[in-house]
């Protein structure tokens, strides 16, 4: 287990985070978002009930 932690902190000194691209968020990108695919209040709360 001690030689695996080992080689673990060995190798993660040579992984790197690759840097994101960065988005602009405009006016459209919110009038896009189509609510029927996402939960609602009332359907948490009945499942949450339902499943008690």
């Amino acid at each position: 287990m001690l030689l695996f932690l080992l080689c673990l902190c060995a190798i993660a000194a040579c992984i790197h985070a690759l840097v994101l691209p960065a988005v602009e968020a405009t006016s459209d990108d919110f009038k896009r978002i189509d609510i029927t695919h996402y939960r609602t209040i009332w359907n948490i709360i009945w499942s949450s009930l339902a499943t008690s």
